[in-house]
Parts: C-alpha cells; structure tokens; sequence
C-alpha cells in the first residue's frame, strides 16, 4: 500500500473538490449537495484509484528495467514486496479504476479517467525515456484531476464550458506549473538519470536551458493565476473578494517566479537553490488555488 504513495492522495480530494466547487460557481448549485451523489463519489474514487496506480506501476517497470536496483530502500529493490505481489495488486487496481470509468458520468470526464489510465501504465516503458514526454505526462496527469471533476459536473448540472473559465485556466495553470516544476526537480537527478539512460531535459540540454523553461513555465503560471482577478477588478467594480484573489495570486505569482529566477541566475547549478524552489513550490500553490476561490 505504501508504493501507492498515499500522501498524494490530499491533493488528488483537493483538486477534485476544486473542480467541483468552480463548476457550482459558475451555475450557482449546491457544491456538497453535488459532491455527495454516487456519480462524483466514483469520479473521486477513478482518481484516486489512478493516482495510485501511476505511483505503482512506476515502481514496479523501474525495478523489471533495472532503473531502482541500487535503491535498496525500494520495497522491490529490497524484496520486502515480492514482485508478483506487487503485480497483483497492480492488476486488481487498473481493475477498480476501470470500473469506476464504467460510472464516471459524462463522455469528457469518462475520456479523461481512461486517458489518465493509459498514460500511467505506458509510462515508465514508452514514455519516460522520451525527452518531453516525461514531464509532459506527469503534468497532463496532475491537470487531469480537476478537469475530470469538473467535467462530471458539467455533466451532471447541464453547465456549459463557456461559464466555466476559471476551471480552465486552473487546468492551464496547473499543466504549465507541474511541467516547470518536474523539469526544474529533474536538474538535480542529472548525474543519476543520465546512468539510468534518462534522457531528460537536463540530461540533453544543459541545467541551464532547464532552468530558463523552468523560468518560462512560472511566468505562464503567474499570467494564468492573475489574468482572472485583474480582468475581474478591470471589468467590473472592485469588491472585497475580487481584491483578496488578486493579493493571492500575486503573493503565489511573487513567491514562485523569484524561486525561479535565482534558478536561472545560477543556472542550474546550485542544488540548494533548487531544492529550496521545489520546496516552496508547494507553498506557493496554496496560495495560487486560493486565488479562484
């Protein structure tokens, strides 16, 4: 159960809950009314269900390629999970989240859950190893979750996508910012990814090119989080709640490009600068999603 990497699951409830609330929002319904039906209960589950499976099948292909043996620590690496038991359970996971697919309720969100699903289990084999691909993959899945959810909602409330914006652009934001993010962690794993035959960005383009798209994808984050509050303050009259999401996202927005330009300004080079930028990534996040409530 641990190679599920069970504290991913908050953000998972986080990001389906978000989702959720910016689609009530938007037709103005019942947010824990809407959350409480049986369909959204399943779409939550697809989620989490997928979470777990992308954490698990990365493990269990990285030890079969030969990428985790050093990493004693790895209940594979270790054998203290045996690796048909993980295979097993890996199996009766894909199987629930399949089924839940089945009851997801809307055509987009059902696409959603099963693209999400094909992506993990092609991972680790086809698509880790491709430059891109690999960031790509992890960001589309992180920005899949809210929405999936808030497709199901659409779905459920008649809403139309036209009202919902803000869930678009939390989806924009949330690809861009992973995207950034995953390049910017991989610009410490070089020495390791490179004899693992990992051809990321770093890897093939220099800690500095990294950390200048690292650089470019928070700007794009930042102009995702503030476009909204300041077309709101711009096009209509400022109100309390309009002015306290703009001070959010420009705190996040703030926090997040000066991690990232010291980044760039020691291209890459010094690891503690980088990990401290990751680190306080997760902060900043906080603050960004509170922006769109």
């Amino acid at each position: 159960f641990a190679m599920t990497r069970p504290s991913n699951l908050p953000g998972v409830v986080l990001f389906h809950l978000l989702g959720t609330y910016l689609t009530t929002k938007a037709t103005g319904g019942a947010l824990w009314r809407l959350l409480a039906t049986p369909s959204m209960l399943v779409t939550l589950l697809a989620l989490l269900l997928t979470s777990a499976t992308s954490m698990l099948v990365n493990d269990y292909y990285d030890f079969k390629l030969g990428n985790d043996s050093s990493k004693v620590y790895k209940p594979l690496s270790s054998q203290r999970v045996p690796l048909i038991v993980a295979k097993r359970f890996l199996s009766y996971l894909y199987a629930g989240a399949l089924l839940c697919a089945a009851a997801v309720p809307g055509v987009t969100a059902r696409t959603a859950v099963v693209t999400g699903l094909m992506l993990t289990f092609w991972y680790t084999q086809h698509l880790k190893p491709r430059t891109w691909l690999k960031n790509t993959v992890c960001a589309s899945l992180i920005a899949l979750s809210p929405l999936t959810s808030g497709a199901a909602a659409i779905s459920l409330t008649g809403a139309s996508w036209i009202n919902v914006a803000p869930l678009l652009r939390v989806v924009a934001m949330l690809f861009v910012g992973i995207l950034g993010r995953e390049i910017t962690m991989d610009i410490n794993d070089v020495a390791d990814d490179k004899d693992h035959g990992v051809r990321t960005v770093p890897v093939v383009y220099g800690r500095k090119f990294a950390s200048t798209i690292g650089l470019f994808c928070n700007l794009g984050v930042s102009g995702f989080a503030l476009s909204g509050p300041v077309l709101e303050s711009v096009l209509g009259s400022p109100t309390g709640a309009s002015m306290r999401r703009l001070g959010m996202a420009a705190v996040g927005s703030l926090a997040l490009v000066r991690r990232s330009w010291q980044v760039f300004r020691s291209e890459g080079l010094d690891p503690g600068i980088v990990n401290r930028s990751v680190d306080e990534g997760l902060l900043t996040v906080v603050f960004l999603l509170a922006s769109f409530l």
